[in-house]
């Protein structure tokens, strides 16, 4: 439904097809603001149609006082007139639009816009402010109230999430730092003095276990791997007489060479001769070889060292 209306004192609704014809006509072009006026309607319709003034009025600038309608039924069709007191509430040219609704007869609304109405401001102070009506109370709107709400359970989740990431990380380093610490833990390598001091112990322990040369030997490589370290020259490789010759071009600090010499004859004649083992002998051999070890003992073992000797 459309409504239209002119401003010369006839308005006319268009209410689709069938709809009857009906003008509205205001009797005053200006009033003073919430001032009273009237405005008259006139709807042409069949004899079995009725209308009535609608109890919820068009939205506008304007307020209904009163009214009411009454039909007259003739021979060709019937008429509705109807007489309602409005005021205007807002400053201004406005054109009031009145709502009819059929009481009988075909089922429809009619809306009807009467002749615009100038409000001007009141200039009378006498006029007391109870006789100037007031636009009602509009329409309640939809209030949205922000709520921090999901915010916050989107930040616990990702408070979860990140607590959760950097546990994990901990873990991995932890695990990633025992793995190094455990590669780096290196069991410290014996000194060659060490060495010689706990071969020493081992021969001494299993003496009553000697048979044969092998004693002899393991006693002899023990001492010249000792020697070998303090002094380069004299490799295992070498003779007895080669080694006592790298000794004698090569001293090592602490060593008695002559004493060294008989220790050496002593070992050569019972590795190589087939001697008898001889208790006596062989511990005569483990202390001469312990008065090496403490006579020659660095007191300590230099980097260059341990490197020649690795």
């Amino acid at each position: 439904m459309t409504g239209a209306g002119t401003g010369d004192g006839a308005g006319t609704l268009v209410n689709g097809p069938g709809a009857p014809p009906a003008t509205a006509v205001s009797d005053r072009g200006e009033v003073l603001l919430g001032q009273p006026f009237e405005v008259l309607v006139h709807v042409r319709h069949g004899p079995a149609e009725r209308y009535a003034l609608a109890d919820r009025q068009p939205a506008g600038p304007f307020t209904v006082l009163s009214g009411g309608c009454a039909t007259q039924a003739g021979v060709l069709g019937g008429e509705t007139r109807c007489e309602v007191r409005l005021a205007m509430l807002d400053l201004g040219t406005h054109s009031p639009v009145l709502r009819l609704d059929a009481t009988a007869g075909a089922a429809r609304t009619l809306e009807v816009t009467a002749t615009s109405v100038r409000a001007t401001p009141v200039s009378d102070l006498s006029v007391p402010a109870a006789a100037i009506p007031l636009r009602g109370m509009a329409d309640p709107v939809p209030l949205f109230v922000p709520t921090w709400e999901p915010a916050a359970w989107i930040a616990l989740g990702t408070a979860i999430v990140v607590s959760i990431a950097v546990a994990a990380m901990r873990r991995i380093r932890a695990r990633l730092w025992e793995a190094e610490r455990r590669q780096r833990a290196v069991p410290r390598s014996l000194t060659p003095s060490e060495e010689l001091e706990a071969r020493l112990d081992e021969l001494e322990s299993a003496s009553p276990q000697l048979a044969g040369a092998a004693s002899w030997f393991a006693l002899s490589h023990a001492v010249r791997s000792y020697l070998a370290a303090l002094s380069p020259p004299a490799t295992l490789d070498r003779t007895t007489a080669e080694v006592l010759a790298a000794l004698r071009a090569t001293p090592v600090s602490g060593l008695d060479l002559s004493r060294f010499v008989g220790f050496c004859a002593v070992l050569d004649r019972a590795k190589y001769a087939g001697a008898p083992l001889d208790a006596k002998a062989w511990r005569a051999a483990l202390a001469a070889a312990r008065e090496i070890l403490e006579s020659t003992r660095p007191p300590s073992w230099s980097d260059a060292a341990e490197a020649r000797r690795a």
